[in-house]
């Protein structure tokens, strides 16, 4: 059985027409109310609050990380497919594509890849430092 919350920390919502916690908001895109509210998240079409924040934050981490790691990878393709042309050539000339894959394809590939990657890096790393910033401070 749930312990009922002290006097005075219920108020009541118009839009729910029921009782919510203090430092609830209500939702418009959800239409519940959620406690604590940061923000409705539309790519994970859910709203952030007290009770999934920790796991969205550490969403965000996970993700800035990853695009860190496939950046690092794409870099070191790159480097390698440049400093070492004979052993670049010999293992695309071998690849598992129906028609071999010269280099300079290759090279293009990676410099688009790491070009998308660095956008998205850039995207995902302010929204972690925003956030960071927002724990930081004590707004969220």
């Amino acid at each position: 059985m749930q312990a009922s919350p002290p006097p005075g920390s219920m108020l009541f919502c118009t839009l729910c027409c029921g009782n919510v916690m203090k430092g609830s908001k209500h939702c418009r895109a959800c239409d519940k109310c959620v406690l604590h509210f940061d923000h409705h998240c539309k790519w994970l079409n859910n709203c952030v609050g007290a009770k999934n924040y920790q796991a969205f934050f550490l969403l965000v981490t996970t993700v800035l990380f990853q695009v860190l790691a496939q950046m690092t990878a794409g870099a070191f393709l790159l480097w390698w497919s440049v400093t070492k042309p004979e052993v670049a050539d010999a293992v695309l000339a071998t690849s598992r594509y129906p028609e071999a894959l010269h280099r300079d394809v290759f090279i293009a590939a990676l410099a688009v890849y790491l070009f998308a990657g660095a956008g998205l890096c850039y995207l995902v790393g302010e929204l972690f430092f925003f956030h960071l910033i927002l724990i930081q401070r004590g707004i969220t």
